[in-house]
């Protein structure tokens, strides 16, 4: 892994798929993807993990053991 970053591996692939992607949308054999837009004040609460004290404690207990 860490050769073919130095090689610059993952460079080269992502430019690679980026210039065939592009040529494909020019050629029109490609629709461009766009992200989808979230429209503000209609996102959903994101649920928040709570872990007990008394849990962590017994986890952090267990991890230096």
């Amino acid at each position: 892994m860490l050769a073919a970053l130095e090689k610059g591996s993952f460079r080269r692939e992502i430019a690679d798929a980026a210039f065939v992607y592009q040529r494909d949308v020019d050629a029109k054999t490609e629709t461009p993807r766009r992200r989808q837009c979230v429209c503000r004040g209609r996102e959903k609460p994101i649920d928040i993990l709570v872990v007990d004290a008394a849990v962590e404690k017994d986890k952090l207990a267990s991890l230096k053991a």
